[in-house]
C-alpha cells in the first residue's frame, strides 16, 4: 500500500460478504495483467528474439539494392586550347555534368566465425529456458496463494456458523443459568462458569469473522492490478465482477 493512501476506519468491523467468484475464476483473475507474470513474459520474447537473430547471421544473406547519383563540376582546363587575340579573354574553365544509377543483387555468407553466433544464440535459448522456469514458478506461487486464501476464506465462514451456534448455545445456557441462580438452583461458581463460556463464545464469533476479512483482502490484494512503477499510485477501489446471484463487490 503506498504512503498516498490513508487508512480509516469509519464505522465497526462487519464481516464482509462472500467472495463472489468460485476458485477457477479466482486464479485467473490473478494471472490477468500481473506485472511480474507480463515482465518475466516480455524477457522470453526478447532472448527468443535475440537468439533467432544471431542464429541468421549465420545464414546466407541475398539482398536487392539500387544505387544513383548526379555529380556536377568546373574543370580548369578546357579541352580546347584558344590561340590568337581570343586567347587573352577565354576564361580556362569548363562545367561538367554526370549522372548513374546501377542496380543488381548482393549475396553474404559468413561461413566461419569461431562458434560466436551459435554460442550466443544457444546462450540466449538457455536463458529464455530459465525465464520461462521462472514463469511457471511465478505462476505456481500465485495459484498457492489464491487457493490458499480462497480456502481459508471458506474455512473461516464454516468457522463463523460455527461459532454462532456456539455463543447462541453459550446466551441459552446463561440465561437458564441466571433462572436457576434466581431460584437458588445454582451458586454463583455456575454462573461465573456459564459467564466465561458466553464469553469465550464472543470471541470465537469475533476472532472468525476477523479471519474471514483477512483472508477476504488477501484475495483482494492478488487481484489488485500494480501499477508498473513503484512510484505511481494504486487504482482504488477494486470492483469485483458479478457473482452467479448477480451481485458485485467492491472493497
Amino acid at each position: 500500500m503506498p504512503f498516498t493512501v490513508k487508512l480509516t476506519t469509519p464505522e465497526a468491523v462487519r464481516l464482509l460478504p462472500p467472495w463472489p467468484l468460485d476458485l477457477e475464476r479466482t486464479v485467473v483473475a490473478g494471472f490477468r495483467d500481473n506485472p511480474e507474470l507480463l515482465a518475466l513474459q516480455a524477457a522470453r520474447q526478447a532472448l527468443l528474439r535475440q537468439a533467432d537473430r544471431r542464429a541468421a547471421e549465420l545464414l546466407p544473406q541475398l539482398r536487392l539494392y539500387a544505387r544513383a547519383g548526379y555529380g556536377e563540376g568546373i574543370a580548369d582546363k578546357p579541352e580546347i586550347e584558344l590561340r590568337g587575340c581570343c586567347a587573352a579573354t577565354n576564361i580556362p574553365q569548363l562545367y561538367q555534368q554526370n549522372g548513374a544509377w546501377e542496380a543488381g543483387l548482393e549475396l553474404r555468407w559468413r561461413l566461419f566465425d569461431a562458434g560466436v553466433s551459435s554460442g550466443a544464440a544457444g546462450a540466449s535459448r538457455a536463458t529464455a529456458a530459465r525465464t520461462t522456469q521462472a514463469l511457471a514458478e511465478g505462476r505456481n506461487a500465485i495459484r498457492q496463494r489464491v487457493e490458499a486464501a480462497f480456502f481459508e476464506h471458506r474455512a473461516a465462514l464454516e468457522q463463523i456458523l460455527a461459532a454462532r451456534a456456539s455463543y447462541g448455545s453459550a446466551r441459552e445456557a446463561f440465561r437458564d443459568v441466571r433462572a436457576r441462580y434466581q431460584l437458588g438452583l445454582a451458586n454463583y461458581t455456575d454462573v461465573s462458569d456459564t459467564i466465561r463460556l458466553l464469553t469465550q463464545a464472543m470471541e470465537g464469533v469475533a476472532e472468525s469473522i476477523t479471519l474471514a476479512n483477512g483472508s477476504y483482502a488477501q484475495l483482494l490484494r492478488e487481484l489488485l492490478p500494480v501499477p508498473d512503477q513503484p512510484g505511481a499510485p494504486v487504482s482504488l477501489p477494486l470492483v469485483l465482477p458479478a457473482a452467479a446471484a448477480g451481485e458485485s463487490t467492491g472493497s
